[in-house]
């Protein structure tokens, strides 16, 4: 079980990682779906882009204290 917890965390962590720097990405450059797609899917006002960002920082703050909480349970069992 520990090390079905251990791949677990590492999973969390990359993906807490993942999100973070994609949240980051998508502050700094707002347009960044007309750029990668070419389309403009919410004419231009911006609310995808901040819907996408919440979601992506959401995402950051759930995979954190969920691979906190896998660190705190490996470090019990060491």
């Amino acid at each position: 079980m520990s090390r079905i917890v251990r791949i677990r965390y590492q999973v969390e962590r990359v993906l807490a990682g993942l999100c973070g720097i994609a949240f980051l990405l998508s502050i700094f450059v707002p347009e960044w779906i007309e750029l990668l797609t070419g389309a403009s899917p919410d004419s231009g006002d911006g609310s995808l882009e901040w819907a996408s960002s919440i979601c992506l920082l959401i995402g950051t703050v759930c995979f954190a204290i969920i691979a906190r909480r896998d660190h705190r349970a490996i470090s019990a069992t060491s």
